[in-house]
């Protein structure tokens, strides 16, 4: 039996308490695991009032966490807090730089949100809440960031990039 999908409705949005202005991202591609490292360069929502010492949600599903970095300061697992919905933890500063190591399974995703394998193609749906299944992020269409991506593979298995 299938899930029936969230309704999410207008009069219930709220603007985010985090907004990311850049998003740096390494994959080092696999199908069977795939490590994603992101960088995400976030500020306070001066519209929501929020700031040093107050909670930052990002989205996330299905993925295993390695590691979270704040301002090059490696976190304590009890820093962070990680559930179905995703990670939570305390901004550190009005601007900061989160690094997040990740591990996901594109041969395992069935969904087909994320990164999945499809044949012997990687594809990715991101769309309309599929990112969250690549690395924890505010995986709204309101989060606008550039992005720069780097994928590394082994030639052998990904001989076109």
């Amino acid at each position: 039996m299938s899930e029936q999908p969230q309704v999410i409705r207008r009069e219930d949005y709220k603007e985010p308490d985090f907004v990311v202005e850049k998003v740096e991202l390494v994959f080092d591609l696999d199908r069977d695991v795939t490590n994603v490292k992101s960088r995400l360069f976030m500020a306070a929502n001066p519209a929501r009032g929020t700031g040093k010492g107050d909670e930052v949600f990002l989205h996330g599903e299905d993925m295993k966490l390695l590691s979270v970095t704040l301002d090059d300061a490696r976190l304590a697992s009890s820093d962070f807090k990680v559930d179905q919905e995703g990670l939570r933890f305390t901004a550190p500063s009005e601007t900061f730089i989160a690094e997040l190591e990740t591990q996901i399974s594109p041969a395992n995703n069935t969904r087909l949100e994320g990164l999945y394998v499809s044949q012997s193609a990687f594809c990715t749906q991101c769309e309309a809440e599929g990112f969250r299944r690549i690395t924890y992020f505010p995986d709204r269409p309101d989060v606008m960031a550039t992005y720069k991506v780097t994928i590394n593979a082994n030639k052998e298995s990904c001989p076109v990039l």
